[in-house]
């Protein structure tokens, strides 16, 4: 009898294999899936600075005014082409409660003692997947940049949809607990 096939040892040491190829390549799988979810993030908040520097250099939104002063721009107001709008944890960004603070700061002082003036940019990105948010709660775009570590986390989102006045934008800045505070904000683009 010349019969072709498997034998059950043959069989079972194929899967005994494909087992250990299985415990080995799965975590790594993970591991590159989450460090390409966390690149996306970084590159999502890159685009939305460089996006609200669009914005400033190219005079369709005004700088803060005075030192502590605040501008705020939201996603939709930046993101014009729509180029973001899915997030990182495959819900979809909030297009107004995500927005980038443009804050007035004393960067340095000249050789008469008079202040020279920059900007610091925080970023807050809200995702929302479901009933779920998800939030990167104004990270210092400068501190972001250099260590991208901020953490996302599931939170409820002060929203700042619909007609709230720049008084209230500012309470949300500064009452977020984040690394932010705004003496005023003299502007919100939405």
């Amino acid at each position: 009898m010349n019969r072709k096939g498997f034998t059950l040892v043959e069989l079972i040491a194929m899967l005994v294999v494909i087992s250990i190829l299985m415990v080995i390549a799965i975590p790594n799988i993970t591991g590159i899936l989450q460090d390409n979810r966390k690149s996306m993030g970084v590159e999502d908040v890159n685009k939305m600075v460089m996006g609200a520097k669009t914005k400033i250099n190219t005079k369709k939104a005004n700088n803060p005014s005075s030192e502590n002063s605040c501008v705020v721009l939201t996603l939709d107001y930046i993101d014009t082409n729509h180029d973001l709008v899915k997030g990182v944890n495959e819900g979809n960004y909030d297009r107004v409660d995500s927005f980038v603070v443009i804050k007035k700061v004393i960067v340095d002082h000249d050789d008469g003692g008079h202040p020279i003036y920059g900007y610091e940019y925080y970023v807050r990105l809200v995702e929302t997947e479901g009933s779920k948010n998800y939030v990167l709660n104004f990270v210092n775009y400068e501190d972001f940049s250099q260590n991208p570590t901020a953490s996302v986390v599931q939170d409820s989102v002060s929203s700042i949809n619909g007609s709230v006045s720049n008084d209230e934008v500012k309470s949300i800045i500064n009452s977020s607990g984040a690394v932010v505070s705004c003496g005023s904000v003299t502007h919100v683009y939405k």
